[in-house]
């Protein structure tokens, strides 16, 4: 009888593993790690959302996000994973935090009252060639300043080729993240389940 491999970077697995009610923790431990949550600010609270949309004219296109979510503080967050290569990675996060930002409004809602979103993608592939850290992110600054002009939208772009590391034993929690999703690496997900305390089951 054949083995079957498991393609950890499979479309379907992702969706079971990480935006499963039941697996919600292992969300929050993801979130809380690439966002850089601490004890006191950590996220507690994940509730999964509809990560459709409908086309917002005739025309218009349907989007279907790999996970959409809020969090206790109501912070929205889009998760996306991609494999093959997408130059337009930029544009199309951007196209689905936008619409996560902008539906929160209502007739008569005060724009004070408007959550942050952030969009996440893991890629499997190098987007910004000329950069060497794997954990890249995106934000509204002022020119030739530091100033973040608003932290309403944000992106980041955890791109997996990057990561460099002689022994996943030794790897920090954050890089053991991207570790687990690097179908290379046969024993990265026993490591994974370690530092994150639970059984997987799918």
């Amino acid at each position: 009888m054949k083995r079957r491999t498991l393609n950890r970077l499979n479309d379907y697995f992702f969706k079971r593993l990480m935006g499963d009610d039941k697996r919600s923790d292992l969300t929050l431990r993801f979130l809380n790690l690439i966002l850089n949550r601490t004890e006191e600010n950590a996220f507690k609270h994940v509730e999964f959302l509809n990560p459709e949309y409908n086309p917002l004219t005739k025309d218009g296109k349907l989007a279907i996000l790999d996970i959409k979510a809020s969090v206790d503080d109501k912070t929205f967050v889009n998760i996306e994973l991609q494999v093959s290569r997408q130059n337009y990675m930029p544009k199309r996060s951007m196209f689905y935090i936008s619409r996560m930002f902008s539906e929160q409004m209502v007739k008569g809602q005060d724009y004070e009252t408007l959550k942050p979103v952030i969009g996440i993608n893991l890629l499997d592939f190098s987007l910004f060639d000329d950069i060497d850290t794997w954990h890249n992110v995106a934000r509204f600054k002022l020119d030739n300043t530091d100033k973040i002009l608003t932290d309403c939208m944000s992106l980041h772009f955890l791109e997996l080729p990057k990561l460099k590391y002689s022994d996943i034993k030794k790897v920090k929690k954050l890089e053991a993240w991207g570790a687990y999703a690097d179908y290379n690496l046969v024993y990265s997900l026993l490591f994974f389940i370690y530092i994150s305390g639970q059984k997987i089951a799918i």
